[in-house]
């Protein structure tokens, strides 16, 4: 896996960082909450699933097919007016599955390779506001070896249960069940347990 020269600030710790571009939006027809915005990282032919509800499906498939936005104009608008430009959006995820974004902020003067400034933004957001802009994605080395799906060979791409939100992890379990499929029932429970296990030492 090739490094690239982009960092990022996080809990005062740099971070490198990995070049992603969005490949699609999928529904899952099976868990009915399921919906999935997909990248794949650079030159590389593995994908990171993010889980997305229902509402922010809708609204990056409309930024995708080149519908306008007036609330991402909007928010576009006030980042020019406050003298920055949008350089690239940084995604990441954490240990419960929830994704965010923070974008990188230059002065609108500033050359690309300065020092940008970060502010943090909510997944959708901030993922629908770089593809409308059309800047670079990119994610941290730690998510990308830790949430890294496999594709097949019909091009399906196999999910981690870490992606996998906790309300999404529950109906899995509840099909699980219902199918006997009692090994994958386990191995679900076994990962709402470690996020509950590692949300209690954070307290």
């Amino acid at each position: 896996m090739s490094i690239h020269a982009k960092s990022t600030i996080k809990d005062n710790r740099l971070l490198p960082l990995l070049p992603i571009i969005p490949v699609g939006l999928t529904k899952n027809t099976t868990l009915h909450g399921a919906c999935m915005v997909i990248f794949k990282i650079l030159e590389e032919n593995r994908h990171l699933p993010f889980f997305i509800d229902r509402q922010a499906y809708n609204l990056l498939e409309s930024v995708m097919s080149d519908d306008e936005s007036s609330q991402l104009a909007l928010s576009q608008t006030i980042i020019e007016g406050l003298g920055y430009r949008l350089a690239y959006v940084c995604l990441s995820q954490s240990e419960a599955a929830v994704s965010e974004t923070r974008l990188a902020l230059l002065p609108a003067d500033a050359a690309d390779d300065d020092e940008p400034q970060y502010i943090a933004c909510s997944f959708v957001e901030g993922m629908a506001l770089g593809l409308q802009i059309g800047v670079p994605f990119y994610v941290t080395i730690g998510d990308a070896l830790q949430f890294v799906a496999g594709e097949s060979e019909d091009g399906r791409v196999a999910v981690p249960i870490r992606n996998m939100p906790e309300d999404v992890l529950q109906e899995a379990i509840n099909q699980a069940v219902a199918a006997d499929n009692f090994e994958l029932a386990s191995a679900l429970r076994d990962e709402l347990r470690r996020r509950t296990a590692t949300a209690n030492e954070g307290d």
